[in-house]
């Protein structure tokens, strides 16, 4: 009889053994979750103080918002001949993970380069800022393919608006297509 209780307790001090393993490797699952509980928390802080301070800056910036706006439409009126329709929209966005929505639209809505002078003519307006500004960067701008699907007057008066803008200020580098 005694061999056969010490054989039931020996089964059951293994079943205990491996019911405390995976208890023990449960709780450390849950201590760990718990852990990246409080991180996701964190981060979650960190956007809303971020969202805040960006609300602020953006109160407290908005005249250089729209100077920047004015600025765009003069880059594009220098560049396609016509600013009328243009504009370059930054506004709040509808929620605290995309503080900001940035909108750029242009004239040539039907053109086939449309999209790429949309960015063109906006990165030349922030690049413009900092030129003017002596934003401590380096002073040089590359594109590649910039150009592609721009017709050849806007291309043309694009890359003297540049040089202009330039003054061997800073320098300019892009590529084209050999048959551009």
């Amino acid at each position: 009889d005694s061999k056969g209780e010490f054989s039931a307790i020996k089964t059951m001090y293994e079943r205990l053994l491996e019911e405390a393993t995976k208890y023990q490797r449960l709780k450390e699952a849950v201590q760990k979750i718990e852990e990246i509980e409080e991180e996701i928390r964190e981060k979650e802080r960190n956007v809303e103080a971020f969202y805040y301070r960006v609300v602020e800056d953006y109160a407290n910036h908005r005249e250089k918002i729209d100077k920047l706006n004015l600025s765009f439409r003069d880059i594009t009126r220098k560049c396609t001949a016509t600013s009328e329709g243009s504009y370059l929209l930054i506004e709040l966005g509808d929620d605290r993970h995309h503080p900001i929505n940035i909108k750029v639209d242009i004239p040539k809505s039907f053109s086939h380069g449309r999209n790429q002078l949309e960015i063109l003519l906006y990165v030349l307006c922030i690049f413009k800022e900092l030129i003017e500004n002596n934003r401590p960067v380096p002073f040089f701008l590359i594109h590649d393919g910039v150009f592609h699907g721009i017709d050849t007057k806007t291309k043309i008066m694009t890359l003297n608006f540049i040089n202009d803008l330039l003054n061997h200020q800073a320098q300019y580098i892009v590529t084209f297509n050999e048959d551009e």
